[in-house]
């Protein structure tokens, strides 16, 4: 808006100073209009700027707050697969099965070897610990105490075992024993090999005490120094039943040794359950000698395979022997297995 401008009349003599006026209001109202202007103009365009910050306004003293940094999305990550079973082919400790034959060739063990050993069990439970069915097969067996060439347990029914020990122990203990019938062959060739070996003939030989005193004295040895000691075994198996052992002893007197041949005719029968000699004759240089050290001698005989009716495992009770001259003898009968050990658990150390 521009207001009313007045002109005075002026003489001639104040004519410039007229001119000289006009144009400065000229001027003046033109320099008005154009700030005018150009205020509107740039409050027009400030209003229609957002967050616009006039200068020396409250705004422009605060800071503006900072913008937030992008961030970078973490790529996708795939949920994870669950672990595999493990893969388990034959978990015997916790399965049933309808039948399990183990069969091991060339066994060596503590103690002893087997030339094949197999274990047959029909409608096995592990994990409730019942059978019904069980076969021990041994071919070749060769033990501390005696020597089979075959020997066959086989036993039917429901029979009862710990799990646990099974599991833990690798003993199949049952809860009752289990009653099983046997067959067994011993050859001629496999007794000579027993016999044969030092194990054997340290058992075999003798060492002083009352009886083999009272053979000493008569001697003339001092009894304390007494004793016989065996290098060798052979054996026959003979008609009806008999037995001969001849062996190399070498008998002690007072500290000298003294070269012997023994030769011991028995006969092969059953004590007990069990094998034993009886009916002996010991004899040396073709002539019989004392039956108190031929007592001795096939006490000692008697004592080699003693486990088989005192064993805690299994006790034997054979009611049939049956010698074949020359070649072998068989044997039949029943036994009671409390228990098979399939590992020898150690002593607890001290």
């Amino acid at each position: 808006m521009i207001g009313n401008i007045g002109i005075t009349p002026t003489t001639r003599a104040g004519k410039g100073n007229v001119k000289q006026g006009m144009v400065r209001n000229t001027i003046r109202l033109v320099l008005s209009l154009a700030f005018a202007i150009a205020l509107s103009v740039n409050l027009d365009v400030l209003a229609q700027t957002p967050a616009a910050i006039i200068p020396g306004s409250v705004e422009q003293n605060q800071v503006a707050p900072t913008q937030p940094e992008t961030l970078v999305q973490p790529q996708a990550i795939a949920p994870s697969q669950p672990a595999a079973p493990p893969l388990s082919f034959l978990d015997i400790t916790n399965g049933s099965f309808g039948k399990v034959d183990l069969e091991i060739d060339d066994a060596r063990l503590q103690g002893s070897t087997i030339d094949k050993l197999r274990v047959t069990a029909g409608d096995l439970d592990m994990k409730g610990g019942t059978v019904k069915s069980l076969g021990i097969n041994v071919n070749g067996g060769h033990f501390q105490m005696f020597v089979f060439d075959q020997l066959n347990l086989n036993a039917q029914g429901d029979m009862s075992f710990d799990p646990l020990l099974m599991r833990n122990d690798k003993v199949l203990q049952f809860k009752t024993p289990v009653d099983a019938e046997v067959s067994a062959v011993v050859s001629q060739q496999s007794l000579n090999s027993f016999l044969s070996s030092p194990q054997t003939l340290e058992r075999l030989s003798v060492t002083a005490n009352k009886k083999v005193g009272m053979l000493a004295s008569l001697l003339g040895a001092n009894a304390s120094s007494f004793g016989i000691t065996l290098n060798g075994a052979a054996v026959s198996l003979l008609k009806q039943n008999r037995i001969s052992i001849t062996t190399q002893a070498n008998v002690g007197l007072g500290g000298i040794g003294m070269p012997l041949p023994l030769e011991l005719n028995a006969k092969l029968g059953l004590e007990n359950g069990w094998i034993a000699v009886s009916d002996t004759h010991l004899n040396t240089n073709g002539s019989e000698i004392s039956a108190s050290l031929s007592e001795m001698l096939v006490k000692k005989m008697n004592g080699l395979a003693s486990w088989g009716g005192r064993s805690d495992d299994i006790q034997f009770s054979f009611t049939d022997l049956k010698v074949v001259p020359g070649k072998q003898f068989s044997l039949k009968g029943t036994a009671k297995i409390s228990r098979l050990r399939f590992g020898q658990q150690l002593a607890a150390a001290e």
